[in-house]
């Protein structure tokens, strides 16, 4: 997530192809279906409009700040733009039909909590598969003609990926290890769809269709595969799990310091100090990591914070 935020192509072709999906086809494998929708919406409301509330919020009063450091007194046009944003929920600029000023990486945890809610009315119906497969047709096609608010459609759309991360667990797909022909066909597939895919979820670009959901399931199962070799791994495996508990605290300040931070101004100094674009690279991203680090261990440790990400004290 935090490289395909850097402006780099070729990483960026790479990391789209499964990074969106890989969120909520895990979503959909630990969906309980225990909970009535009712109980479930409320929960996940929680778990996930609160941090999205709060990361807006936070978002807003950092720009007035940044109005008052450059001498901008009042309510500024850009404040204006930023709750207009944070009302609309886009991931991306929009300017036709009419102008949509995106909130940036946070826009799938709307979507995410549309796509859950779905997944879960459906499954207590007849034909389950059959209506998630309408909605997100419909989210697919709508978006075409014009983006609605609240990532509705990306939230339908999304609602595929959850529903097929909730087969698998019911079906146990990685409780066994595939075999040989299953994992190179996964390969191939993700492979192809790296080179010529087109599957960029934030604004419902899916170029080659359900190549693209294939390829994209593909590289998941391949990725968590990966995964279970790397528990042997102790020292890894711990730093792995440390982000992945976390990586909603993750996604929020890094939202926060994509939006605000001048890393230009960064990349502009260390060009002029001789760094080349590979180190100063590397460089901006040790020091997003060091940034969502400080937030993840500050949350953890402030009660309040604790209950507007829904994190458990730390031991």
């Amino acid at each position: 997530m935090l490289v395909g935020h850097l402006g780099l192509a070729r990483g960026e072709i790479f990391i789209y192809s499964f990074h969106m999906p890989l969120f909520f086809l895990i979503s959909g494998y630990f969906l309980s279906d225990k909970l009535s929708v009712g109980e479930l919406a409320a929960r996940k409301a929680k778990q996930l409009l609160v941090p999205y509330l709060f990361t807006c919020i936070c978002t807003i009063c950092l720009q007035k700040m940044m109005d008052i450091y450059h001498g901008e007194g009042g309510v500024s046009h850009k404040i204006g733009e930023w709750v207009y944003a944070s009302l609309y929920c886009s991931g991306m600029e929009y300017r036709d039909p009419f102008w949509i000023k995106p909130i940036g990486a946070i826009w799938f945890l709307p979507a995410m909590f549309l796509a859950i809610l779905i997944v879960r009315y459906a499954i207590q119906t007849k034909y389950a598969a059959l209506m998630i497969l309408c909605l997100a047709y419909v989210g697919y096609s709508t978006a075409q003609i014009v983006w609605l608010p609240f990532s509705i459609q990306a939230g339908a759309t999304a609602s595929l990926f959850v529903y097929i991360g909730y087969c698998a667990k019911k079906e146990k797909i990685l409780d066994n290890p595939p075999s040989v022909i299953v994992l190179f066909t996964a390969l191939l597939i993700w492979a192809f769809c790296i080179v010529y895919g087109g599957l960029y979820m934030v604004n419902n670009t899916y170029k080659n269709g359900m190549l693209d959901v294939i390829g994209a399931v593909c590289a998941v199962y391949v990725i968590l595969l990966i995964c279970k070799q790397l528990v042997a791994v102790k020292w890894l495996a711990a730093i792995l799990a440390f982000y992945g508990r976390n990586t909603l605290i993750f996604l929020c300040f890094h939202l926060i310091e994509l939006n605000m931070f001048p890393w230009y101004r960064v990349v502009e100094y260390l060009d002029n100090r001789g760094i080349d674009g590979g180190m100063s690279t590397i460089i901006v991203c040790l020091a997003k990591v060091a940034w969502v680090t400080f937030w993840i261990l500050f949350v953890k440790r402030i009660p309040i914070m604790r209950k507007v990400f829904s994190v458990s004290k730390p031991a």
